[in-house]
């Protein structure tokens, strides 16, 4: 079973998650990501 998502595009509000790699915080240094995610929708129930 394939989860197929498609991609709404919204105009009214976009997502933004941030994502820190704690793995740097050895070496001192922190690196954040920060991703852009658009709405999926989900096909199917």
């Amino acid at each position: 079973m394939k989860e197929e998502y498609i991609v709404c595009e919204l105009f009214s509000r976009s997502q933004i998650f941030y994502i820190v790699d704690f793995d740097e915080k050895k070496k001192g240094n922190i690196k954040v990501y920060r991703v852009f995610l658009l709405n999926y929708c989900p096909i199917g129930e």
